[in-house]
């Protein structure tokens, strides 16, 4: 036992001398780091000069005196062998030419307007407490770092409006977080977004363009190298849906976290072949495994087995992926062929950021216009004002002044005998539906709400209670709303009334409905026919 602890803090040593040493080489590098000479960017056009520096430089030149930059297969190499865990923070942003989309106080000016009028905001705050719940930084529920991914994910959603927020983009963001600050994660998110070289917007844009056109072309590198599990797979009916959680976020998620630092460090360099070439790379090293599985057991396979132990060391992995892609770049296979003009456009065509055309100011005016119209809307709706209704005490809200009498309670505090209830009971009792009969010899209906014909009751509950006998009076009923008590008055023209007699009148089914936007609906006889009061 001994022996293996020593065994194991020896290996540990020399691993921590190693890691070390390759510190020390990084900052060389970022040190004499030319980014005129950069790879991925043509070096922009030399200053005009004479012709006496022009004869100086290209005898420089002949003579070999120039002192050389770094090379970029230099770079390459080592970023083979990934990049420092304390050096990822300053060399990713370097490898997305964050500098070239940077611009001043627009994250600042986003991340406002985005907490107003954000319509993402709601999923976003629904995936981020789903987003690396077993790293520390992201396990707390509105802590720094969720709080952080959500200003990101809501200020790029009204930067670019064609995507706005897709489902992979808050791991995306994550992982940036974990090495950068927020503005700079939204930068380099924006970078992955629109670079030539990654162009991940045809992959979160509607439509999806970029995933339809690089799952057919994944199908012709697989066929034509793993021809066996390319039947196997059409076999099995065994769907492509997988790729999309491996190309969506570069296999984050899908592979061991160690194993995706190193890829993500590659595709920073290489762009988007990453992704083809280590889709066939995984097929490649678990050929003989894949060719067993059937549909269950494939899915279970590729999105929990091997994101637990893919197998292989992360050196073995990146070793075959190399062999991959250089055999997939002899074969000129590396890259998926461009997509045509008739596909959806896979780079923003619209403005970026069109939100920021509005102030501060207009945006929250028009916010409350909308609280303003929505509150009126629900009064209508409901039937309540919008305002808080204030308890109205007699005299105008003052209660008036009486002499204070000791040892005699006050009338209010004396609880009403059963006689006032029910005196207070007729008293605003409402006349239910009853048709207007004539008397013998008179030249007026019997008006039940009046008393004895002349006086009108006191108790009105409708402003139709007050209507005077007119001389089609017989065609005149009234009615109790059955959910508010209110009694309407009936008017109906002699014309509506050729298909009823007069007796069959009085007994029609006749049916009041109040609706909440104090619009009475009378409903006569069975014909389903309205008449609006």
């Amino acid at each position: 036992k001994e022996g293996t602890e020593t065994e194991d803090q020896e290996v540990n040593r020399r691993r921590v001398e190693r890691e070390v040493r390759r510190e020390k080489k990084w900052l060389d590098m970022i040190r004499e780091w030319e980014e005129d000479r950069f790879p991925f960017e043509t070096p922009p056009p030399p200053p005009p000069m004479g012709v006496q520096e022009r004869e100086r430089r290209e005898r420089e030149k002949k003579n070999q005196r120039v002192t050389k930059p770094v090379q970029p297969a230099k770079l390459f190499e080592r970023i083979w062998k990934g990049v420092p865990e304390k050096l990822r923070g300053s060399v990713w942003p370097r490898l997305l030419r964050v500098d070239q989309y940077r611009k001043e106080r627009v994250y600042e000016q986003l991340l406002l307007r985005a907490r107003l009028v954000s319509r993402d905001i709601r999923q976003i705050d629904l995936d981020i407490n789903r987003t690396y719940r077993d790293h520390l930084a992201f396990r707390k529920r509105y802590d720094v770092k969720q709080q952080s991914l959500l200003n990101v994910l809501a200020a790029y959603s009204m930067f670019n409006t064609e995507v706005g927020y897709c489902q992979g983009m808050s791991q995306i963001v994550a992982l940036f977080l974990m090495y950068l600050d927020e503005e700079e994660s939204f930068w380099c998110l924006h970078a992955l977004m629109v670079n030539p070289h990654h162009t991940m917007h045809g992959f979160f844009v509607p439509g999806f363009p970029k995933l339809s056109r690089f799952e057919t072309h994944f199908k012709k590198i697989l066929m034509k190298y793993k021809p066996k599990i390319y039947k196997h797979l059409d076999k099995e009916m065994i769907p492509y849906i997988y790729l999309t959680k491996w190309w969506f976020g570069c296999f984050l998620d899908r592979v061991p976290f160690s194993l995706t630092l190193r890829l993500w460090d590659l595709f920073l360099v290489e762009g988007d072949s990453v992704l083809l070439a280590m889709a066939l790379n995984v097929f490649k090293m678990h050929d003989k495994r894949i060719r067993k599985y059937n549909v269950e057991t494939f899915m279970e396979f590729v999105q929990s087995s091997i994101t637990k132990d893919f197998g292989f060391s992360d050196d073995e992995v990146m070793y075959s992926l190399r062999e991959t892609m250089e055999k997939m770049r002899s074969d000129r296979l590396l890259h998926a062929p461009p997509p045509s003009p008739s596909d959806l456009a896979e780079v923003p065509t619209k403005a970026l950021g069109p939100v920021l055309t509005r102030s501060m100011a207009d945006i929250r005016s028009d916010i409350a216009e909308i609280q303003s119209r929505c509150s009126r809307a629900n009064s209508t709706a409901t039937g309540r004002s919008p305002h808080t209704r204030k308890k109205r005490n007699s005299m105008n809200g003052h209660t008036p002044h009486t002499p204070h009498t000791p040892h005699t309670p006050s009338s209010s505090m004396i609880p009403p005998s059963p006689r006032s209830k029910e005196e207070r009971r007729r008293e605003d009792q409402v006349i239910t539906e009853e048709p207007m009969e004539r008397r013998e010899g008179s030249a007026h209906p019997r008006d039940p709400l009046r008393n004895g014909g002349t006086t009108l009751t006191t108790n009105r509950r409708s402003v139709y209670d007050n209507l005077p006998p007119t001389e089609k009076s017989e065609n005149v009923r009234r009615l109790r709303d059955e959910k508010t008590g209110q009694v309407v008055s009936i008017v109906r023209d002699q014309s509506d009334l050729d298909r009823y007699t007069q007796e069959e009148y009085r007994n029609v089914d006749v049916r009041v409905t109040q609706l909440a936007n104090h619009i009475t609906y009378v409903t006569i006889g069975d014909d389903d026919e309205f008449s609006k009061v």
